[in-house]
């Protein structure tokens, strides 16, 4: 039966084991927030802020936020001008977000009675996250799994457990029915409920496991947890930062005032990885519950201090904490078929980092390499013969979930760009190549004619291959679009690199060079280009223009005169000018000293020139452009009112780009047009040219 989202409740009967209290876990002073905060009130939220830690007291106003260093020292009071509202509902839960699903990196998010009020990492601007939540917020939690589209997650007094957005749109993902402060994602070691909320009600002593689609199961039903306040997973993979570890918020609540924070450090909680801690308010004790295959186990672990009494806390981890190396290990397989041996060589790099050559032998890995945290691109030596059938890249985060690193690869090209990320080597990403041996492959070269081209014009091509042997002079004819003419070239050994180089005649230029399939094409400058070869046939299509022959008719296309002489202006022509040396985001002019820059706002602009054209003769439209793809921005070009060209946001990757378009039949008398619009900068145009084709 299917029930509305955040409406089921399912009832967990499992195998219950209770071990005697083994008091495993010792808590030291991490740091004391009194002075500077006012030590009438205790503490209550604590959270890791990326360079340091953000707590609470219970208060509200201004004064109820505090920082400390990663050392607990320097402690200062936080977001002084923010004032927490909370008005009886004093309790002010934190959190910091994680910089994913559109969230910031460590911003600070506090509960203040039904709403939640976002500061920004300093601390000096606030406003309200969001609001009418249903009960006072009890607890805040950012998902670093992925259950929740990495969303933030929200419980009140009154059981609700709602999923935020990073705009503050929330929906309720379910309704516990009891006041719910706690909440984790549980581990890969927790048994059928791997990568579920976890939530804690200290009312009830319920641990619930909260599904993606909001179904609900008590998991301790036959064992509640009196008081269970925070609840933490143990990830998977403990680090070795001294600062791994738990840190709790504990209320000194008789024999005194204040309290401070407690910490614990990881090594303690070795022997339950995977499973859930559960502090409780009411007895200050510490659980650990781990499940055994076929239910859970609940041991006690630890104790608070005399007079003491949980509150807020986290677990933290040397990924948090050092966000600058990870590791990478390189491996080498052969498929079955048309197995490979022996050695394959590899590099690792980056924008900051090169690893000199890897070599590795087939079923064989490189070991842990460490690597600067982020995008790595490995790339294995060409083999000749010898084909990349399968990349793939994996590791496992810490919570233990096993994820996908791959960010795009190429197997021509024999590239894969992969995500490192932080951590020690439990946390490596494992990147792996396929080989297997190939039959050679075939090249092909195709040739168009573009705007102003003739059908039938031969044009000179050389092919080279860069692992060495004779180039391939040869010559193709330009046929129509979209295929145009081709020959075939040669057979090369798969993997093969092979540099495709075009002579074009005077006044013609290439216009465009098309690989298929289009992973083979390597970079192409000027009038060559590089491809791999693969099996089967490697098709790169090469296409000519040209700006015609003869004058330009158009006056003054290059705009030296320093103004828009002989343009007719229309629409929306305001922030339109002429311009010469750097401007905006441009270096200067394409073509002499001057260059025109468009950016009209809200509506489009207009250019436009009639001239004198020979009836039924063939013209070619030229102009260069330089765009960088501002939105909104626009930009289209007319011949006698008919469309030739429409660009929405263009962009030209901050250089000039040479447009060509044609033919166009002149009537005696016809007109140029371009429109364009760029709301926040400038679009720029030079060197625009109609001539005879």
């Amino acid at each position: 039966m299917r029930v509305p989202k955040g409406k089921w409740i399912v009832i967990s009967c499992l195998i219950l084991m209770v071990t005697p209290a083994v008091a495993t876990v010792s808590f030291s002073q991490f740091t004391n927030p009194y002075p500077p905060m006012n030590n009438s009130y205790g503490p209550i939220g604590f959270t890791f802020a990326g360079d340091g830690f953000v707590g609470s007291i219970y208060n509200s106003g201004t004064m109820s936020l505090y920082k400390t260093d990663l050392t607990g020292a320097t402690v200062q009071v936080f977001a002084l001008s923010v004032s927490i509202p909370g008005g009886a509902y004093v309790e002010h839960f934190v959190a910091a977000s994680l910089g994913q699903a559109g969230f910031p990196a460590y911003d600070i998010y506090v509960a203040a009675s039904n709403e939640i009020i976002h500061i920004n990492h300093a601390g000096t601007t606030s406003n309200v996250f969001t609001s009418g939540l249903t009960g006072n917020v009890r607890g805040i939690l950012f998902d670093g799994v992925g259950t929740f589209s990495h969303n933030m997650i929200v419980a009140t007094t009154a059981g609700y457990i709602y999923e935020v957005t990073s705009t503050g749109s929330f929906t309720l993902l379910a309704n516990i029915g009891a006041d719910t402060e706690g909440m984790d994602i549980a581990s890969p070691g927790f048994g059928p409920y791997a990568g579920q909320l976890l939530t804690g009600s200290e009312g009830t002593g319920l641990i619930n496991a909260i599904s993606a689609t909001g179904v609900v199961t008590p998991l301790n039903t036959t064992h509640p947890l009196l008081g269970a306040e925070n609840v933490f997973a143990v990830p998977a993979h403990l680090g070795t930062n001294p600062l791994d570890g738990y840190y709790a918020s504990s209320f000194q609540y008789t024999g005194g005032t204040g309290g401070n924070v407690l910490f614990a450090a990881a090594s303690q909680f070795s022997s339950y990885l995977g499973g859930l801690i559960v502090s409780s308010e009411t007895l200050h004790t510490v659980t650990a519950m781990t499940w055994n295959g076929s239910g859970f186990t609940y041991t006690q672990i630890g104790q608070f201090p005399a007079n003491h009494q949980p509150e807020d806390g986290i677990f933290l981890t040397g990924l948090q904490i050092n966000p600058q190396t990870g590791y990478l290990e390189i491996c080498k397989t052969s498929c079955l078929l048309h197995p490979v041996t022996g050695q394959f060589t590899f590099t690792a790099t980056n924008d900051t980092y090169t690893s000199g050559p890897i070599s590795i032998p087939v079923n064989a890995c490189s070991g842990p390499i460490e690597t600067p945290a982020g995008t790595v691109t490995v790339n294995e030596l060409v083999r000749l013969g010898i084909d990349v059938t399968a990349i793939s890249a994996f590791g496992y985060n810490q919570y233990g979930f096993r994820e996908n690193r791959l960010q795009s690869d190429n197997l021509p090209f024999r590239t894969a760009n992969v995500t490192v990320v932080p951590g020690d080597s439990s946390l490596e990403t494992v990147v792996t190549f396929t080989n297997c041996q190939a039959p050679p492959g075939e090249l092909k070269v195709c040739k168009v004619a573009g705007p102003g081209v003739t059908v039938g014009t031969y044009f000179t091509f050389r092919a080279l291959p860069l692992s060495g042997g004779p180039p391939r002079i040869f010559n193709v004819p330009a046929g129509p679009a979209p295929s145009g003419y081709c020959v075939q070239v040669a057979t090369y050994p798969v993997g093969t690199q092979v540099s495709i180089v075009e002579a074009p005649p005077a006044g013609v230029f290439v216009s465009n060079v098309d690989v298929s399939p289009p992973d083979r094409k390597g970079t192409q400058t000027g009038n060559g280009v590089i491809v791999a070869i693969d099996t089967g046939i490697t098709e790169a299509t090469f296409t000519d223009a040209s700006c015609g022959r003869g004058d330009n008719i158009v006056q003054n296309g290059s705009f030296e005169t320093g103004d828009f002489t002989a343009w007719s202006t229309g629409g929306n022509f305001a922030s339109s000018t002429v311009v010469s040396g750097p401007y905006y985001r441009y270096s200067g002019a394409e073509d002499g000293q001057f260059y025109a820059v468009l950016g009209p706002v809200g509506s489009d602009g207009s250019l436009s020139q009639t001239f004198a054209t020979t009836p039924g003769q063939p013209y070619i439209v030229c102009y260069w452009l330089n765009a960088v793809g501002d939105h909104p921005s626009d930009f289209s070009g007319y011949w006698d009112g008919s469309p030739f060209v429409s660009l929405t946001d263009p962009t030209t990757g901050n250089m000039w780009q040479r447009f060509v378009y044609g033919t166009f039949t002149g009537t005696g008398s016809d007109t140029l047009t371009f429109s364009f619009r760029d709301d926040p900068g400038f679009i720029a145009l030079d060197n625009v040219s109609v001539r005879p084709q």
